[in-house]
């Protein structure tokens, strides 16, 4: 296991995969209580027009039905009549908002007055929802486009993105900076960082990934007085401290470490000529 410490002092370049990715075919209902959706594939019936969802005007990150039972992927802020559902256990019915609302807005009406928006968990409950659809229209469901999303499935109801984050839709999994409090950055899927794992373990485990290493042999010529000797352990150990502070003083960045080579009797200076 991996000391989390070592990546604020920079050992392991500071940051650490976690499981958040950008799946931009993620689309979840906006009731996501877990006894609602208690069979397998509950929350996976879909009902998209053909060619749909097209993502035409992007984003177009919310549902609309039509008086078919068909689905189309619509921009959110959009104003359309919304369908709400009254959920008691197994059973759910459905309710036509006749007013114009943003899809958000629709959300928390139908949250205000009945339980959620209008779900599809199959067919049978489609086409309830088709019957009290008016002729010709349109109207909100509650699934929506949400593209990021963990990787056991979940949706996440936290974020913790560094200033200016995420800022590349071809990044597409992400990384906690522990330079910036652990926040979050998107990076490419094929960069090499340490990870977080999480199970039943008391502690989640930080696992190291090999950082390339550079090295550098420098010759080193002094210029020393008589009284000074140079292969003196604690003199030497204090060379290096104050070389390392300097070159990171200089601008190096990454994890300095300096070493003398000794030569085969065990020194590490010799006296020239």
């Amino acid at each position: 296991m991996t000391d989390v410490a070592q990546m604020v002092n920079g050992d392991l370049n500071h940051r650490a995969w976690i499981g958040l990715l950008d799946e931009p075919n993620h689309w979840s209902w906006s009731l996501s209580n877990p006894n609602v959706f208690q069979n397998l594939g509950d929350s996976d019936f879909r009902n998209w027009q053909p060619g749909q969802p097209d993502n035409r005007n992007s984003p177009e990150d919310c549902v609309r039905i039509y008086d078919d039972g068909l689905w189309n992927d619509w921009p959110c802020e959009k104003y359309e009549k919304s369908v709400c559902a009254n959920v008691n256990g197994p059973d759910v019915t459905f309710v036509l908002v006749e007013n114009f609302f943003p899809w958000a807005e629709a959300l928390a009406n139908c949250r205000q007055h009945h339980t959620d928006m209008a779900i599809a968990r199959n067919p049978s409950e489609n086409e309830k929802i088709k019957q009290v659809m008016p002729p010709g229209q349109f109207a909100w469901i509650g699934l929506n486009r949400n593209s990021l999303t963990w990787v056991d499935g979940t949706s996440p109801t936290f974020t913790h993105w560094r200033s200016g984050e995420p800022n590349n839709e071809d990044e597409k999994c992400t990384v906690a900076n522990f330079e910036d409090s652990g926040k979050w950055e998107d990076c490419p899927c094929d960069w090499k960082f340490p990870f977080f794992c999480y199970g039943d373990k008391e502690q989640n485990v930080l696992v190291p990934v090999p950082v390339p290493v550079s090295k550098l042999v420098v010759k080193l010529k002094v210029a020393k007085p008589s009284s000074l000797d140079l292969n003196d352990t604690a003199l030497l150990e204090d060379l290096l401290m104050k070389f390392e502070q300097k070159l990171k003083d200089d601008g190096m960045e990454g994890d300095v470490r300096l070493s003398w080579k000794e030569k085969p009797d065990g020194t590490t200076f010799h006296k020239e000529g």
